[in-house]
């Protein structure tokens, strides 16, 4: 349905529709209406090539992740690998494209339409890399191969916590061995990866955010990122956020963005203070690690790898 503000100032909200079950019968998106794509630049480390856009294949996401929001619920429906693919070819045809961001929730849920999109994409011999959202009990490491070999650079998993109780406490399903297992396997076949951790989840001490930070050096990935918990409105964190720590409820909604300086949600027996000061530790002691900088600069390929690490160097220098 639709949410707005009417003329008075009130907000109006229309019944929820039924869900579209056939995507297919989705004509593409109208890009055609923006700007040129080649304008566009995203983070530094989310891209290699330029003209680049973003595409959904699915939506919905069957899991139960207590912190996230899903606004596309969670059954999850598919575009068909031909029109998939289709739209890839539109893409390249028609706007250049050189890369493409698929931004399901999660790309892998059905490993046999991954492999048809894999195999039609090397089949028609398009032009394209791309990147995507996994969770690591989706994917095998014939799977990983086969998206390697279709131009998939990177991978996009999300962690959350160095912590199997507090993987628990989030309701991920995950295992720190699932986790393991993944990144080795992308590892292997040529895959970077750029895996998402979260400081300040419930039942998160000092201890276990130690955990996380040390879990995430161990795995020598390329891109880790660290973000603030945030227990978004709609989502089961946000009805028993109390249980776990303080929340700020007084409806200045502009802190709960990942962006924001002053942490929405703080776990019993932490602070906003604490949660800011390991965000920015766990960046330094991962990106400043030897290791991790070996890695970068033998991962250089072109003129524009050079460019984006220098844009990823200045982000972290800012966050120090």
């Amino acid at each position: 349905g639709l949410v707005f503000k009417n003329k008075d100032g009130r907000i109006h909200r229309t019944p929820p529709r039924k869900y579209i079950k056939d995507l297919d019968t989705i004509p593409f998106p109208s890009r055609d209406l923006l700007p040129p794509l080649d304008i566009y630049r995203p983070a530094a480390a989310y891209y290699k090539r330029t003209p680049v856009t973003h595409m959904f294949t699915s939506r919905g996401c069957p899991c139960q992740c207590i912190f996230c929001e899903t606004p596309f619920g969670k059954v999850v429906r598919y575009h068909s690998p031909d029109y998939v693919v289709g739209e890839i070819e539109h893409l390249i045809k028609d706007f250049g494209v050189r890369e493409v961001m698929i931004n399901d929730d999660t790309f892998t849920v059905n490993k046999d339409r991954v492999y048809k999109i894999c195999e039609l994409i090397r089949k028609q011999n398009l032009d394209i890399i791309w990147t995507c959202n996994i969770r690591v009990n989706t994917v095998d490491k014939p799977l990983l191969k086969a998206m390697k070999g279709a131009g998939c650079w990177l991978i996009m998993p999300g962690l959350e916590s160095g912590s199997q109780k507090i993987l628990d406490a989030l309701k991920k399903g995950t295992t720190l061995e699932q986790a393991r297992n993944a990144i080795a396997w992308a590892h292997e076949v040529g895959l970077m990866t750029m895996p998402s951790f979260i400081i300040g989840n419930p039942l998160d001490t000092e201890d276990t955010i130690e955990e996380t930070i040390r879990f995430a050096k161990s795995l020598k990935t390329y891109y880790p990122k660290f973000t603030i918990m945030i227990p978004y409105p709609g989502t089961p964190l946000w009805n028993i956020a109390e249980k776990y720590g303080r929340i700020d409820r007084n409806g200045d909604f502009s802190k709960f963005i990942l962006a924001s300086s002053e942490p929405p949600f703080v776990p019993h027996g932490l602070t906003k203070d604490v949660l800011i000061q390991k965000q920015r530790e766990a960046f330094r002691r991962l990106y400043w690690d030897p290791a991790m900088i070996w890695r970068h600069l033998t991962s250089i390929n072109s003129l524009e790898d050079i460019k984006r690490l220098w844009k990823g160097v200045a982000t972290i220098l800012s966050l120090q």
